[in-house]
């Protein structure tokens, strides 16, 4: 991945899934930031800048859509950084909500070291899968 690190959010309320995230994309060589909630996730946007975000489609106070629909209407370098949904729920209505609100791409839980390298390669380092 070069000498540059990514720079990631991680935005899931479940501590257990956000632990195997953080544990997962830290063998990867990631700078990472975590965000409990919605609103959690919007300071860390509004503050920082990232290489890419994934969205837990389910948090405490709001949700992955509503949070990502703010960031892509906000100033900012992060209005067009890639975003990845975070779910359980893989249902084809699911992914068509995900996609109207700008998000980038899918990825059922948990993040696994494969299917975040592929994120990165796809989106981050601009190589073609």
């Amino acid at each position: 991945m070069g000498s540059k690190k990514i720079s990631v959010l991680i935005v899931e309320d479940v501590k257990l899934q956000q632990k195997i995230a953080v544990m997962t994309l830290e063998g990867l060589s990631c700078k990472i930031d975590t965000a409990d909630t919605g609103i959690q996730a919007l300071e860390l946007v509004s503050k920082n800048s990232y290489d890419i975000i994934f969205m837990d489609l389910g948090l405490g106070d709001t949700d992955g859509l509503t949070v990502t629909q703010t960031i892509r209407n906000m100033k900012g370098k992060n209005r067009s950084t890639p975003i990845i949904a975070l779910t359980a729920n893989a249902e084809k209505e699911m992914k068509a909500r995900c996609f109207q609100v700008g998000m980038n791409d899918f990825m059922n839980k948990p993040i696994t070291a494969d299917l975040a390298q592929a994120m990165f390669d796809k989106y981050v380092l601009g190589e073609k899968l």
